[in-house]
């Protein structure tokens, strides 16, 4: 099965903020609410030629479904909603992850029946009837693309083998996968995702971040480590040698208000240092963008999050750490007000682009800045 949008593209103008020598910054509304449509779930990626592909969740009256926009100038205009396929019903989450060779895998989930009123079925549904759910149509879904996202094709289904995690409950799939640069399983992909103990009935109660990973280009997947402590919506992000790292929201106890860094020392077979940031209070939690960057100077992990000192999601700010998240000197507010669930993403050529949820969940943001401007 393959599937070809006609892409239209909108001009979006990019309205500097701030014009200090050498730091640039900018942003701009991606994805625009309009009536009754909202998006929310930003996920960003570069493909191979270069283009930067958000991907959102689109709620209106119909069932929510993930959509993605392409950029072929950096961020600077963007085509029209495209839909993400899948085989009998639109995809409600997606995962993408890009590989050395270009080739784009899609780990994408598609929703059961609405529930009797006509409802999207809740989270909290489905923890309760997560077997129904299966039976009813919900499945886990691989695609690929080899033309940098314009055609996808469905390659397995893996509903039967991820559904849930080895003696524990339900799974959950979000973010961005990522593929190892260095270190002995260079090569190595993985996806993120977040499980339920068996007993769970809380959407945001009794979670562990975990991945899963593919040692032979995405033809076949194994689980890999979870989290020690209870953390949930986690981003993962490569660090150097080779490790990988978990930056995730968290009610673990002593660890809230913050949020937990799960480390990986045997490239994500296990996570086994655990460790509360402080650096920067969250004490609303919420899904944070991480990315490396690592173009025009020494490595900067970066993590985007509502530094607010209140419960309420204001101030994002993106928090920059100079050696690999064992502190974090450097603090840059990109949006004061509200401002909740973000993805960061630095491309090649240096440029740092963090897309978040604003207007009150309605509208996604774009915000586009160097290394110059996290610095100063």
């Amino acid at each position: 099965m393959s599937y070809n949008p006609a892409p239209t593209l909108l001009v979006l103008t990019l309205t500097p903020l701030l014009a200090y020598a050498g730091a640039d910054f900018s942003s701009s509304v991606v994805f625009a609410t309009s009536g009754k449509t909202s998006y929310t779930t930003p996920t960003l990626i570069q493909a191979g030629n270069g283009d930067v592909l958000a991907f959102a969740l689109r709620k209106d009256e119909e069932t929510p479904r993930i959509v993605v926009r392409r950029s072929s100038d950096g961020g600077g205009t963007w085509t029209e909603d495209n839909e993400l396929p899948g085989k009998d019903a639109k995809l409600d989450s997606a995962c993408p992850l890009v590989t050395s060779t270009g080739k784009i895998l899609l780990l994408g989930t598609t929703p059961p029946p609405p529930m009797a009123e006509g409802r999207p079925a809740s989270l909290k549904w489905l923890l309760g009837n997560s077997e129904s759910a299966r039976s009813g149509g919900a499945k886990i879904i691989l695609f690929e693309s080899t033309d940098n996202g314009k055609n996808w094709a469905e390659t397995a289904d893996l509903t039967e083998r991820f559904w849930t995690y080895p003696r524990s409950g339900l799974t959950r799939w979000h973010g961005r996968g990522l593929e190892l640069t260095e270190g002995k399983q260079k090569g190595r992909l993985f996806f993120p995702g977040y499980h339920f103990s068996i007993k769970s009935t809380e959407p945001d109660k009794d979670t562990k971040s975990h991945v899963i990973y593919s040692d032979n280009e995405g033809q076949n997947w194994s689980f890999g480590g979870s989290t020690r402590g209870f953390s949930y919506e986690g981003n993962i992000v490569e660090l150097g040698g080779g490790k990988i790292a978990f930056h995730s929201q968290t009610n673990w106890p002593g660890y809230v208000g913050f949020r937990a860094f799960d480390t990986s020392l045997d490239a994500g077979k296990t996570f086994e240092v655990s460790q509360k940031i402080d650096a920067f209070p969250e004490l609303r939690p919420t899904l944070a963008g991480v990315t490396r960057l690592a173009a025009q100077g020494a490595p900067l992990l970066l993590l985007a999050n509502p530094s607010s000192k209140t419960d309420k999601r204001f101030d994002l700010t993106v928090h920059a750490s100079p050696d690999d998240g064992r502190s974090w000197t450097i603090h840059r507010v990109i949006e004061k007000g509200f401002a909740a669930g973000s993805d960061l993403l630095a491309l090649k050529d240096g440029t740092v682009l963090c897309l978040y949820e604003t207007d009150e969940y309605r509208s996604l943001k774009l915000a586009k800045f160097n290394r110059d401007w996290i610095m100063q």
